[in-house]
């Protein structure tokens, strides 16, 4: 699972967002606010719509269950 490291919500648009990575707009918030834990899947996504040249570990942190 991935937390996200700081808010990062203010650097997109998340109705956009949501949309395009094919998640819910209220729990794409959470993951961006760093409140919801996320999928290895669902951190790439995000990361690849944010910047295609950046890696996951530029904007989340994996955490253990």
């Amino acid at each position: 699972m991935f937390i996200a490291k700081n808010d990062i919500l203010s650097k997109i648009n998340e109705k956009e967002a949501s949309e395009k990575i094919g998640t819910d707009e209220t729990a794409l918030i959470n993951i961006l606010n760093g409140k919801n834990k996320c999928s290895k899947i669902v951190a790439y996504c995000i990361t690849k719509y944010i910047n295609e040249n950046a890696e996951i570990t530029d904007y989340f942190d994996r955490i253990e269950e």
